[in-house]
């Protein structure tokens, strides 16, 4: 086999060793359990309950999560698959790219908080936040795909087996980021990047459209 389908095949079933790995091990036990949960009575609750399920109960729990995110991401390129594909070859470019698409993220999620900080002061607009939430959270869900969708894509072409199964593409990538985001310690930094990168090319691409943010069409003249 060539060194690129081992690399792949190794990635997949580590990815999996992963999520079966995180299944077995209770939730509150786990010290990267992000802003302290285990503080707050909520956060009690939730972990306590998380400890009351059986590994096989967590590993199914596991199994769902990992299907509803393949799915929605399913759904997304089904729903724009030329979009996707221009903000997959968007990302199927040098690291330089992806550090920009990282800091495009991260200045729209400053500015969003600003605006919506800005915008809970007056009584007028203080709905604004929840539409700034959900205008970022758009953004990173379908960029978030794009980059499952890119990965899985430069593993599968780099092995040889090819890049033109969209959803096995989809899958191997959602698989990766999966497990990714349930690494001790780094799991939630990991997502958040990639909520960033994908926040990131979503707005850079004008969400896959191919052109560029522009507001030539005010200056141009009335059509008879």
């Amino acid at each position: 086999m060539k060194r690129w389908q081992v690399l792949t095949l190794l990635s997949a079933l580590a990815a999996a060793a992963i999520i079966v790995a995180s299944a077995w091990l209770p939730e509150a036990n786990w010290p990267w359990t992000p802003w302290g949960m285990h503080n707050m009575p909520h956060g009690r609750w939730l972990l306590a309950a998380a400890e009351r399920r059986t590994p096989l109960e967590n590993a199914g729990a596991q199994l769902a999560s990992l299907l509803s995110h393949f799915v929605v991401g399913m759904l997304v390129l089904y729903l724009a698959p030329r979009r996707m594909r221009h903000m997959a070859e968007a990302l199927d470019r040098s690291a330089g790219h992806w550090l920009r698409y990282l800091a495009a993220g991260a200045l729209l999620a400053v500015s969003l908080a600003g605006v919506a900080l800005l915008s809970a002061l007056s009584v007028y607009t203080f709905p604004l936040p929840f539409i700034v939430l959900a205008l970022f959270f758009l953004a990173a869900l379908v960029g978030s795909v794009a980059v499952a969708y890119q990965v899985g894509r430069t593993l599968m072409q780099r092995s040889g087996w090819g890049g033109g199964r969209p959803l096995l593409n989809l899958g191997l990538g959602t698989l990766l980021v999966f497990a990714l985001s349930r690494l001790p310690v780094v799991g939630w930094a990991a997502l958040i990047l990639v909520w960033l990168v994908g926040s990131g090319v979503a707005v850079a691409t004008r969400f896959g459209s191919g052109r560029r943010w522009t507001l030539k069409p005010l200056m141009e003249d009335d059509l008879p």
